[in-house]
C-alpha cells in the first residue's frame, strides 16, 4: 500500500501487457513492460530485476524462459517512457486457470479449499499468471537520499471495444481443446433400443492448431459407434462437432450412466473437459471448467397411444426435448398459434420455465389456457 501510494503521489505509471487474454500451455506470448515517469522527479536505475534465473522478468516458476529486446538501466527525466518487450514461453505442465475450490469435488455442501495457500478464503486465485518485476531510485528535492523502489505487477490484457473503449481483462491459462457435449442431459425409456445422436463438441485455443481422435467412453451394456472420430483443428477459435450414435445393448436397468467425451492429440495431451468463460461487467473474467460428460437417466415410461402434446417454449428450456427423448408425441405451440389462443387438438398443454416472466404473449392469452382446462385439457 506505501508502494502503491508513492507511485501515484510521484506519478509513476506502471503498465504490463500481454499479447493474448487466453494462453496455452507450450506456446509463447508476447509481454510489453512500461514505466512512464509523469511527475516532476527524477528517475535513476530503471532495470527489471532478475528473479531466481537468468532473466529480466519476474515470473511464477510455470514459465520456461522470456526472450526478446532488454533495454539497461536508465535515467528517466520527467516526461520520460522506459519500455521492455518480451517474448514468453509457457512449460507445457501449466495447469489451468481453475478457481482453486473447484479444483477437487465439494464435501458435501462445503468446498475444499486446496493448492495456494494465498488464496484461502478468497474469491479467486491470488496467485498472478503473469507478472513483472523491477526496481528504481526516485529522487525527490526535499530528501537527502533517493527512495529505492521495488515494485510487482501484473500483466493485463489491454483491448478496445468500439462501444465502451478501452478495457482490461485478467490473463487466463486455457487448455488447447474445450470438449463440450450436446445434448446436455439425457431421458431413456426403459427397454427402449434405438440408437440416439450424441454430439461432441471441440474448440481449439492453440496458435498452432490441434490434431486428434475424439472418442466417446460409455458404461457396460452400451454401445457406441463410431468408436473414434479423427480431428484437425487450425485457427484459435475453431469450432467442429462430431456426432456419435449410442444404444443400449444389454439388459440395462433403470438408473443413471455416464458418457464422457475424451479428446486425444498426437503428442499423446488428453482433453476431457468443457471450458467456459464467465464474462459479465460486474465481474472479474473467468474460467469455468467442468467435466465432458453427459447423463442419460432411464427409467420405465408409460405413454397413453395417440395422446397429443403442445409445448409452449420458455426461457432456456430443454423440456420438449425431454419429452421427445421419453417417447412422447410434442409439437411445438408457435408465437402465431399463441396469439391466436387456439389450443385445440391438444390433450395436454405443457408451459415451458418461467414462460410467465419471459412471454407476454402467453399472458395476454390466459383467459384461452384456462379455458382448455375447464373445457378438460390438461395443463402442466
Amino acid at each position: 500500500l506505501v508502494r502503491f501510494a508513492l507511485l501515484n503521489a510521484a506519478s509513476v505509471v506502471i503498465d504490463v501487457r500481454a499479447a493474448d487474454d487466453l494462453v496455452v500451455a507450450g506456446e509463447d506470448v508476447g509481454l510489453d513492460v512500461q514505466v512512464w515517469n509523469g511527475g516532476p522527479f527524477r528517475i535513476d536505475g530503471v532495470v527489471l530485476r532478475n528473479v531466481g534465473a537468468e532473466q529480466d522478468v519476474g515470473l511464477p516458476a510455470e514459465f520456461l524462459d522470456a526472450q526478446g529486446q532488454t533495454e539497461g538501466p536508465q535515467t528517466l527525466e520527467p516526461g520520460d517512457i522506459a519500455r521492455w518487450s518480451y517474448r514468453v514461453r509457457l512449460r507445457q505442465s501449466l495447469d489451468p486457470s481453475r478457481l482453486y475450490y473447484l479444483g477437487v469435488q465439494r464435501a458435501g455442501d462445503m468446498y475444499r479449499w486446496v493448492g495456494d495457500p494465498a488464496s484461502r478464503g478468497l474469491p479467486r486465485n491470488a496467485r498472478p499468471l503473469l507478472r513483472a518485476v523491477g526496481e528504481f531510485d526516485l529522487h525527490i528535492p526535499q530528501l537527502d537520499e533517493p527512495v529505492h523502489v521495488v515494485w510487482g505487477d501484473d500483466a493485463e490484457y489491454v483491448g478496445v471495444n468500439g462501444a465502451l473503449g478501452e478495457f482490461r481483462e485478467p490473463v487466463l491459462a486455457t487448455p488447447a481443446v474445450s470438449v463440450a457435449i450436446e445434448p446436455s442431459g439425457m431421458v431413456w425409456p426403459e427397454g427402449s433400443f434405438e440408437a440416439r445422436p450424441v454430439t461432441v463438441l471441440l474448440r481449439n485455443e492453440a496458435t498452432s492448431g490441434s490434431v486428434g481422435e475424439v472418442s466417446l467412453q460409455v458404461p457396460e451394456g452400451w454401445e457406441v459407434t463410431p468408436s473414434i472420430i479423427p480431428f484437425d483443428l487450425q485457427g484459435e477459435g475453431a469450432i467442429r462437432g462430431f456426432t456419435f450414435q449410442v444404444r443400449p445393448v444389454g439388459a440395462v436397468g433403470a438408473g443413471e450412466y455416464v458418457f464422457r467425451a475424451v479428446a486425444t492429440r498426437e503428442d499423446g495431451v488428453r482433453f476431457d473437459e468443457r471450458v467456459d468463460i464467465i464474462d459479465y461487467p460486474h465481474v472479474e473474467r473467468t474460467l469455468y471448467l467442468r467435466p465432458a460428460e453427459v447423463r442419460a437417466s432411464v427409467f420405465p415410461v408409460r405413454i397413453r397411444e395417440g395422446i397429443r402434446v403442445g409445448y409452449v417454449m420458455g426461457s432456456g428450456d430443454d423440456g420438449l426435448k425431454a419429452l421427445r427423448q421419453l417417447g412422447a408425441a410434442v409439437e411445438e405451440v408457435g408465437p402465431d398459434r399463441v396469439r391466436v389462443g387456439d389450443f385445440s387438438g391438444y390433450d395436454v398443454l405443457v408451459l415451458g420455465i418461467r414462460v410467465y416472466e419471459t412471454r407476454p404473449d402467453v399472458v395476454a392469452v390466459n383467459d384461452r389456457i384456462l379455458a382448455f382446462a375447464e373445457a378438460g385439457g390438461t395443463v402442466i
